[in-house]
């Protein structure tokens, strides 16, 4: 218990605010969303009784004040990039002012490429290795879609 309880003090130094951990904090993290615009895409794992989180991720950005304009099957185990390429496509065609990740590190992983494509194009290959995306944002000026990101495992 000691081990957490450390780990819970550096979290809370290192990123002073911009990171929830823990059970029953969904609402407090959502309560963020509203300081990254107006318009959210949701993409989402599935797993038995995330529904439940679905209804209250959508009812948070409702009384927010925060229209969602999809809910989006998210990557499949180990990100495809066929699943990448779909996230970039509903980016694409939504338009929003920021993302919504529910569900697991490979889900998560996917649309933070999804949202390096989305920002520079090319080929997902493109951007593998270090500094490559900071790269591209300071030779182009462009910055990523804000990401909130709500890890389920």
């Amino acid at each position: 218990m000691q081990e957490f309880k450390k780990a819970e003090k550096l979290l809370r130094r290192f990123k002073a605010g911009k990171y929830h951990f823990g059970q029953g904090i969904l609402e407090e993290a959502l309560k963020s969303a509203s300081s990254m615009g107006r318009k959210a895409i949701l993409f989402r794992g599935s797993f038995p009784g995330s529904g439940a989180y679905i209804d209250l991720i959508t009812s948070s950005l409702k009384k927010s004040g925060i229209a969602l304009a999809g809910i989006f099957k998210g990557a499949r185990p180990n990100s495809p990039k066929e699943d990448v390429q779909k996230m970039v496509t509903a980016i694409d065609k939504a338009d929003p002012d920021f993302v919504i990740t529910f569900g697991g590190g490979s889900n998560i992983d996917a649309a933070k490429a999804a949202l390096v494509l989305n920002a520079f194009g090319g080929d997902l290959d493109d951007y593998f290795g270090v500094g490559r995306v900071s790269a591209a944002i300071k030779d182009s000026g462009k910055k990523l879609l804000p990401h909130l990101t709500i890890q389920t495992i």
